[in-house]
């Protein structure tokens, strides 16, 4: 099968001349297209500017300028009247790339790559051309001669529909699929600057989209309407990359697709490679499956007390139809291969002709309350890539013990993961996949609530240890999160970022059985609001690494937070602020073997907005099996306070507690 080489990077750099006075001069520069630059190209690759109404436009220096009087024989060349400028020039076409507020007097301009190319045609000369807009760049020192050289690479799809095919091919869309290799993104492009090194390249592209999509403005259009016998050649342009990656070719059309995939591919600098891709025979469209509350409609009546239904299962590639199905497809989508549910012995079918489903945006509820559901075979190709909620997804199916995620499980468009396991009661692990994505992510509530069988997490590459690397900096409640993961032992959530969250309330609420709990070196958490309860009942538990804990006075609530932590032996909360808690209750109750406590200046108890602080240190330090009792080091603030309190409501014993005064507030204005 033949290998291709290709990929283009829609990204471009304007630099502009340090120094380059403007005024009301104008100069005329010659743009000139090197082979194998090209601005729209027929069939034979040949290159063209565009003029008249609608101009090709080109930034030079600091501004964008039209193309005129393109030479009727030598379309490659064209003619730019700008400002006159004594240090030179520098071009980026097209002028659209070169994004607004650019660093161009540091030679650098950030910019991103598109993940989806929109197909247009122009005729010039009476030829149909295919209009592509692939990123140039040139430089000049002296002179009025403007040479510009691709900063990307194309690939070429010629879709034939043979003459032995029995019906026409309505095409809708062409993508390239990298297996590694983003091809959208943000990237960094620098320009050379001399006339025999002006090639602008493109380095540290950030993680965006592994594929390049061709299609219509209006996905409605079609890109062609090929009739046997006919072809269609199309240009893409891909970023270049030296690694090897595999990428997959697929062509979409009204009536299916079809998909090519090669191997071990390299893309250079303006490298400019083809393939055709034979459209006679097509597989299935996707299929299309409907809400994740309508299919909880359709189908939560197969699983209710009683049932003897245990299990779905989704599979594809059929090739018949059960009688007694029925549809469980987006209706408006008229292209979408229908999907279809029944039931056949202890199992839900969900059945497709296609070779994949793909999800619905939004997927909440989809099994939610499913009483008798043990089992989910997603099979190798739900798709979730459109899918941007999965709210509470499988909360209520207490049956369940285990659940695997296939590779195709996308979540980057997700935002909104609260209750996705809620009550799982019996489900004793998780495997979830590195596309497991949760950049956009804002909700994190009550994710693994009262998952109380759970012992194993595995997270992408993680596959012990119960390592969850999922990316928290968007963030805004992680409350109750694994309240009542009772058989939980071991938990590290050291990549989290808590610096949006407002919420902890209970977030490990009842884990008696964690042992090692690792968390981020950085806790820096200015929005929190609430820690109550965080760590209630973690009886299991010998140390929380707290030290880095930084709250601003934001934080309101730290009842009952360590309440029952009675395994701990030190804490040191040195950076919490407390100065407006109004709820203190029973933070440190129960901490029978504390030995240690540690108050920074900011802890305190301030009489005037503190409305519960009661039994704040009931039993701390009160173990008879080990003398010495609990060393507080606080400020002589925390100390007056305990100390004025008459009825003892913290419930200090002088016999277990002791209270250093030796922590000092730092000088005025530094606090």
């Amino acid at each position: 099968m033949k290998k291709s080489s290709i990929f283009c990077i829609f990204i471009a750099s304007l630099i502009f001349v340090t120094g380059c006075k403007k005024d009301q001069d104008t100069v005329t520069l010659s743009a000139v297209i090197n082979q194998p630059s090209k601005v729209f190209i027929n069939d034979q690759n040949y290159p063209c500017w565009e003029s008249g109404n609608n101009p090709d436009m080109i930034y030079v220096n600091d501004a964008p300028y039209p193309v005129s009087d393109v030479e009727p024989n030598n379309r490659t060349v064209a003619k730019l009247q700008v400002v006159s400028c004594t240090n030179g020039y520098r071009a980026i076409y097209p002028a659209s790339i070169v994004p607004e507020g650019s660093d161009i007097l540091n030679n650098t301009v950030q910019v991103t790559l598109p993940s989806r190319q929109i197909y247009n045609t122009t005729s010039v000369a009476g030829v149909n051309y295919q209009k592509v807009q692939i990123p140039m760049g040139a430089y000049i020192a002296s002179g009025n001669t403007l040479r510009f050289s691709n900063l990307c690479s194309v690939i070429r799809v010629t879709v034939d529909n043979p003459s032995d095919a029995t019906e026409d091919r309505r095409i809708k869309e062409i993508r390239i699929d990298a297996d590694n290799t983003y091809l959208s993104g943000t990237g960094t492009a620098a320009i050379g600057t001399n006339d025999d090194d002006n090639k602008i390249t493109i380095s540290n592209v950030q993680t965006n989209k592994k594929y390049v999509v061709l299609s219509q403005q209006n996905t409605n259009y079609r890109l062609v309407n090929l009739e046997p016998g006919q072809s269609k050649s199309f240009d893409i342009v891909v970023p270049e990359f030296s690694d090897r990656d595999n990428i997959t070719i697929t062509v979409t059309a009204e009536q299916g697709y079809k998909k090519m995939k090669f191997d071990n591919v390299t893309l250079d600098h303006s490298s400019y490679v083809a393939t055709t891709i034979n459209v006679k025979d097509l597989r299935p469209n996707p299929a299309k499956l409907v809400s994740g509350s309508t299919f909880n409609s359709r189908v939560k009546n197969n699983f209710v007390t009683g049932s003897t239904v245990t299990k779905i299962k989704f599979e594809y590639n059929i090739t018949t139809t059960p009688d007694n199905a029925t549809e469980l497809q987006i209706n408006d989508s008229p292209s979408s291969t229908p999907i279809y549910g029944y039931v056949s012995g202890d199992t839900y079918f969900v059945v497709t002709a296609a070779d994949s489903i793909y999800a619905a945006s939004d997927c909440s509820d989809m099994f939610m309350g499913m009483v008798t559901l043990a089992d989910i075979d997603f099979g190798s190709q739900f798709n979730t890539k459109n899918t941007t909620s999965i709210y509470q997804m499988f909360s209520g199916c207490n049956q369940i013990t285990e659940l695997e995620f296939p590779e195709t499980f996308y979540t980057d468009h997700v935002t909104n993961m609260g209750n996705l396991f809620y009550s799982c009661s019996s489900l004793q692990r998780i495997v979830l996949p590195e596309t497991f994505n949760t950049d956009r992510v804002t909700l994190m509530d009550h994710m693994f609530y009262n998952c109380s069988s759970l012992t194993t997490i595995e997270c992408g590459a993680n596959t012990t240890g119960n390592v969850l690397s999922l990316n928290t900096a968007g963030v805004t409640s992680l409350q109750a999160m694994f309240s009542g993961c009772s058989s939980l032992q071991t938990l590290d959530i050291s990549s989290f970022d808590i610096s949006n969250v407002q919420s902890m309330w209970s977030m490990f609420y009842r884990c008696g059985a964690l042992s090692s709990l690792t968390l981020p070196s950085n806790l820096n958490a200015p929005a929190l609001t609430t820690m109550q309860s965080m760590f209630l009942g973690c009886s299991n538990l010998t140390s929380i690494n707290l030290t880095s804990l930084t709250t601003d006075g934001s934080l309101t609530n730290t009842q009952d937070m360590f309440n029952g932590c009675n395994n701990l032996t030190s804490l040191n909360l040195s950076n919490l602020n407390t100065t407006q808690v109004t709820h203190i209750r029973a933070m440190f109750k129960n901490c029978k073997n504390l030995r240690t406590l540690t108050l920074g200046y900011n802890f305190e108890i301030n009489g005037n907005i503190i409305q519960y602080y009661g039994e704040m240190f009931l039993l701390t330090g009160y173990d008879l099996r080990n003398s010495g009792g609990c060393t507080v080091h606080c400020t002589q603030g925390i100390v007056d306070f305990i100390r004025g309190d008459s009825s003892n409501n913290a419930g200090v014993d002088d016999h277990y507690l002791t209270f250093s005064a030796d922590v000092t507030a730092p000088p005025t204005g530094s606090k």
